[in-house]
């Protein structure tokens, strides 16, 4: 048993026919998005739509730099942070 504050998968990307078929949560963002076999896809600043980002692994070429899948995420972050902060 593991106790955390973070739960990070890194077993890769799931199928993301898989994913729309399973979850109400990504079928409704895929109305709203291109949705292809590596992910949504996103501007250069993680955006999915309106004010709805990803910076993890749904998002087609999160991680360019094949970073730690937790170090991706987390400068991932920052960008939308600051994308927020500057609308």
């Amino acid at each position: 048993m593991f106790l955390s504050d973070i739960v990070i998968n890194v077993s890769g990307p799931g199928d993301i026919n898989s994913l729309v078929k399973n979850s109400s949560l990504i079928k409704s963002l895929s109305k709203f998005s291109k949705l292809n076999k590596n992910g949504f896809q996103i501007d250069k600043n993680f955006k999915i739509c309106n004010n709805i980002y990803s910076p993890g692994i749904l998002s087609e070429g999160f991680n360019p730099s094949r970073k730690t899948i937790f170090s991706a995420i987390i400068d991932n972050s920052i960008k939308i942070a600051n994308q927020i902060t500057n609308e």
